[in-house]
């Protein structure tokens, strides 16, 4: 599997915080990835397959 971290930004204010405050959204799901911030997947799927893979 691919490691990760998981923040529910809807039960704790502090991963609400750095989400709002870094990315400046509420969305989710909202994943970085090697920098790169996806908001949503289904638009983003193969931008999202890329970077896991390490092309892009």
């Amino acid at each position: 599997g691919i490691p990760y971290i998981d923040k529910d930004v809807a039960n704790d204010p502090e991963a609400r915080k750095e989400l709002t405050g870094k990315y400046g959204r509420m969305a989710t799901p909202t994943m970085v990835i090697g920098g790169k911030v996806f908001v949503g997947f289904q638009d983003n799927r193969k931008a999202i397959e890329q970077a896991l893979r390490g092309e892009g």
